[in-house]
């Protein structure tokens, strides 16, 4: 006759070898869930900065069209210098810069991407009479945490302007 007590031994030992298995093969699974999650994340990542990257050259194309690079500069100083036509095709250059930007600052706000660029770029916009007046125009357009990063970089700005024909950032197309 079998002894209920070693009977009960063997039941407890596969039992524990059982629980050290499991706990193993789910030890394993959430390595690799780890490792597939972090790839993800810096696929993720990368494909933002993609882009970015892409929406600036969109960008650059736009301004760099027909005769866009000279609305753009003169759009840039003064917003009332254009006429009905150039005013329409500025605001299609800033709105598509604007939401770059926006896109740019998320990334900076989410993951640390690129801020010291990201503020020297804002703070670039605002030097700029036209393009300021262009932005608190549209101010309304923005979200409210945007709308209050745009008002920390105008009063930053204060009264510093670009001179009329001085290179910034926005002219020299390093964006």
């Amino acid at each position: 006759m079998i002894n209920l007590e070693i009977v009960g031994v063997i039941i407890e030992i596969i039992g524990t070898i059982t629980i050290i298995v499991t706990l193993i093969y789910i030890l394993i699974q959430i390595r690799q869930n780890s490792n597939l999650i972090q790839r993800t994340i810096q696929s993720i990542r990368t494909q933002n900065q993609q882009s970015i990257t892409e929406n600036f050259n969109r960008w650059r194309e736009m301004v760099l069209a027909s005769n866009n690079a000279e609305i753009w500069i003169k759009g840039l100083n003064n917003l009332d210098e254009l006429n009905r036509d150039e005013h329409i095709k500025f605001n299609m250059i800033a709105g598509s810069f604007i939401w770059t930007c926006w896109f740019l600052y998320q990334l900076q706000n989410n993951e640390g991407f690129l801020p010291d660029v990201n503020n020297a770029l804002f703070r670039d916009l605002y030097k700029h009479d036209g393009y300021r007046k262009w932005l608190l125009s549209n101010e309304n357009l923005h979200t409210d945490n945007f709308r209050d990063f745009l008002e920390r970089v105008k009063t930053s700005v204060g009264s510093e302007r670009y001179q009329i024909g001085e290179s910034s950032s926005l002219t020299a197309g390093i964006y």
